[in-house]
């Protein structure tokens, strides 16, 4: 499929680390065409309909009415027909898409946004509302409360939703490749695009936002989601494993409730289980947050087991002893359980009791009658009693499992992420399956208790201290406005999964790492003679999507540990493994000698020999595989040095960003950094040193003058130790009419293929003015930073 000068087609089965080859040959291949949809009539038999291209006449603050119904195909098969209402060729009509897996329908009246998302692997209907919506938040310059500024969310309890008006536009279009949707229209201060697409044979719906043009500030935009999923808890990915959280309140007044409960995650978050008590009959129950109870502070490194083992499927576990306070007050605890596992019975743990007081006996006829863990199901269901500013100290807010049998059995039971246990009154439900949204770069989350899932897309603040520029010249985005509020265009894209099953049936983190790299093709202007096969892998891992490659690198960190030398020999590899129950790795290559691996930590420091690949659940493992590095002199895979040159040693006082390319093995310095009206030689004093940890360092320090100045000594030869540095004056000789202004003095030295440079201003009549032009700013208003047109006159 061609769209511009790109050619697009659809790649399947690549192997890991490795490649599938394909040939490009003369042709015309197809191109997105407007979709001409066909209408399913009772008897399965198709007629053609109109094309879906519709241009809204309507403008884009037509309001529609809020509580307009949201009319989601609840009871739709995968063989529903097409009515003639959704193909009518009308700016209010809806528009369709689908492939074999999913069909999905936008409403230009709501503002594009999707009332339908229809599984059609299992018939179900996945969303309640609106879905894709864009949620514009008003926020608070700074907390209402606290006074700070947007280091916390500070939504105002106002917010616009794209839903809320009609698009501007809405079409469907299809190619070769699959299908897709577009859609524009205005929320709040921002004008939108969104496409979503369907590739043939895929079983994510991929959705990209472009924030065409943006004006506001004080904003938080997200997309949202309404997915219903019952029981089901929040659920994301961290830097090395997947769990559990609790449910956000996105739509508060911080100036009442200070806390939304946004969450980071780092490839996807969902609605889904990643642990839970089976319950029999009475059902199962999803566990995302536990207090862990002890009868006393003593008691709890008993616990440290099973908090070790919930943690590993997922299970966030904070363990209190019972005459301590409870976990779930948001004044002072930062997120909130949904469980409290008791440890002991009533004769032992005073919570027990209390709590088996307070419920029907049939609950303590259950411990007497020999169950070792008995559900206590809460007096309300958990999106009822999770509000803002909840508090759920008390025993009947929240669910109990009360254990009075061995804690290694308990332990052992949670090897599959499932714990055996009796309610004898009440049931509890769960329905077993995810939906989930894959994020690319966006780790801002909330899932609400009516389970609507909201990603973060952009924020634009004028608190401290992202509203304020600190250092003059004050600089501002072409319409004036400050870099923070990002008023330019903006893309986003995400994916949304569902399916049967929790997030380890749907190998969440191997489909999210698959979204966040996608394939890289490489065009080859001629066919290439070799051995290797058109499809080939380098490093095959098993099982596949359950063990993580995480790296695969040179062994050694030479510019971390001071070293001037290459990577040592050999191939880092370091595994994940992605379900947290535990898996039996295989390694595989036609390159690297896998069978003699070493054990190694996370700095790459070599142990015992490698005897298997046995991971426990959500283990981090690194080997080392010995191999031979090709030589120094081999080409390299990027840049290694700055592009723009001399670099500056104090590279923090040049808007320079972070450390520069090379990492500075050697600095110099030069001080002081500022000299005023000198009537004589001066002195300076020069630093140079070395960083590197394994070698001596030689080179020359080079002083450099204006024209008709001189530098005594001009140059200086050195040779440092490792960690070593030399320190040495230096005379500058003005010339006798120097002229006022600001004059520079620089000390320079080479390493690495830079050059270093740190700089003495030397000004000569007026002395520089070091603050701001005016009168001093008051001290709590010294934080709105600088408005002034120039900057200091320096050149510090």
């Amino acid at each position: 499929m061609a769209e511009g000068d790109t050619l697009a087609f659809l790649a399947r089965d690549v192997p890991s680390l490795g490649w599938r080859t394909y040939r490009v040959v003369p042709g015309s291949p197809g191109s997105w065409q407007s979709q001409v949809l066909v209408a399913r009539d009772a008897d399965q038999e198709t007629q053609p309909a109109s094309a879906t291209s519709h241009q809204s006449p309507a403008t884009p603050d037509a309001p529609v009415t809020p509580d307009a119904p949201v009319t989601p195909h609840q009871n739709a098969t995968p063989d529903a027909p097409l009515t003639s209402q959704q193909n009518a060729a009308s700016p209010e009509a809806p528009v369709t898409i689908e492939n074999d897996r999913w069909r999905v329908t936008a409403d230009p009246a709501r503002g594009g946004a999707l009332t339908s998302i229809l599984d059609l692997a299992s018939g179900r209907e996945l969303l309640t509302g609106p879905g894709n919506e864009l949620r514009l938040y008003h926020e608070y310059p700074q907390h209402p409360d606290m006074g700070e500024g947007p280091w916390h969310l500070i939504p105002t309890g106002q917010a616009e939703g794209s839903a809320e008006t009609r698009a501007l536009s809405a079409t469907a279009q299809t190619s070769p490749i699959g299908h897709r949707l577009t859609v524009t229209g205005q929320v709040g201060e921002i004008a939108y695009e969104q496409t979503v697409t369907l590739l043939t044979g895929s079983d994510r719906i991929d959705f990209t936002t472009r924030v065409l043009d943006h004006t506001g500030a004080d904003r938080l935009l997200r997309v949202r989601f309404p997915a219903r999923v019952e029981g089901a808890l929040p659920v994301s990915d961290v830097a090395g494993a997947v769990v559990g959280r609790g449910f956000a309140l996105p739509d508060v007044d911080t100036a009442e409730h200070p806390w939304t409960l946004d969450n980071p995650a780092n490839t996807w978050f969902g609605l889904s289980t990643t642990a839970k008590v089976d319950l029999g009959e009475a059902g199962a129950r999803a566990l995302g947050v536990a207090e862990v109870v002890v009868p006393a502070l003593d008691d709890a490194p008993k616990a440290r087991d099973l908090v070790v083992a919930l943690a590993r499927v997922g299970v966030t576990a904070t363990t209190s002893s019972a005459p301590g306070t409870r976990y779930g007050w948001l004044d002072v605890d930062s997120n909130l359980p949904d469980v409290r596992i008791v440890i002991g019975g009533p004769d032992d743990n005073p919570v027990a009791a209390e709590l088996l007081s307070r419920a029907d006996p049939a609950y303590l006829d259950a411990l007497k009658s020999g169950a070792s863990r008995v559900w206590v199901p809460a007096e309300h269901p958990l999106t009822e009693v999770w509000q803002p500013s909840a508090d759920l100290r008390d025993l009947r807010a929240l669910p109990a499992l009360i254990v009075t049998g061995s804690l290694s059995e308990l332990v052992a039971d949670l090897a599959d992420a499932t714990i055996e246990a009796v309610c004898p009154l009440g049931t509890e439900h769960l329905d077993d399956r995810t939906v989930a949204l894959l994020t690319y770069g966006l780790p801002g989350f909330a899932v609400d208790p009516s389970g609507a899932l909201h990603l973060s897309l952009m924020r634009s603040c004028t608190g401290w201290p992202s509203g304020i520029w600190l250092d003059p010249p004050h600089r501002a985005t072409p319409d004036g406005s400050g870099f923070q509020l990002q008023h330019w265009t903006h893309e986003f894209s995400y994916s949304l999964v569902a399916g049967e099953g929790d997030w380890r049936a749907l190998r969440l983190p191997a489909a999210a790492q698959e979204h966040i790299t996608p394939l890289l093709p490489r065009t080859i202007d001629t066919a290439q003679q070799g051995d290797l096969p058109q499809v080939h892998s380098l490093l095959t891992l098993t099982p596949a999507r359950d063990v993580l490659l995480s790296t695969l690198k040179a062994t050694g960190n030479p510019h971390a540990h001071g070293r001037a030398d290459q990577p040592d020999d050999g191939v880092t590899i370091r595994l994940v493994e992605s379900t947290g129950l535990g898996s039996q790795a295989a390694l595989a290559s036609p390159v690297l000698p896998l069978d003699r691996l070493t054990q190694a930590d996370l700095l790459e420091r070599p142990g015992e020999p490698a005897t298997d690949l046995t991971l426990t659940g959500a283990q981090i493992a690194t080997y080392l595989a010995p191999a031979a590095l090709p030589a120094t002199e081999a080409h390299e895979f990027g840049q290694e040095t700055e592009s723009a040159q001399p670099v500056y040693s104090r590279y923090w006082l040049h808007n320079k960003g972070p450390a520069p390319l090379g990492f500075l093995p050697i600095s110099v310095a030069i001080d002081p950094g500022l000299v005023t009206s000198p009537r004589e030689p001066f002195q300076v004093e020069v630093v140079v040193s070395s960083h590197l940890t394994d070698e001596p360092h030689e080179g020359v320090a080079e002083i450099r003058v204006p024209d008709g100045w001189a530098a005594t000594p001009a140059q200086r030869p050195f040779r440092l130790a490792p960690g070593g540095h030399l320190r040495f004056p230096v005379t500058v000789t003005p010339p006798p009419q120097p002229g006022s202004g600001l004059h520079f003095v620089a000390a320079r030295t080479t390493a690495g293929g830079q050059v270093i440079e740190d700089v003495t201003t030397v000004a000569f009549g007026d002395a520089p003015e070091l603050p701001v032009a005016g009168t001093p700013a008051e001290p709590r208003r010294a934080n709105r930073g600088t408005t002034s047109a120039t900057a200091r006159p320096t050149g510090l």
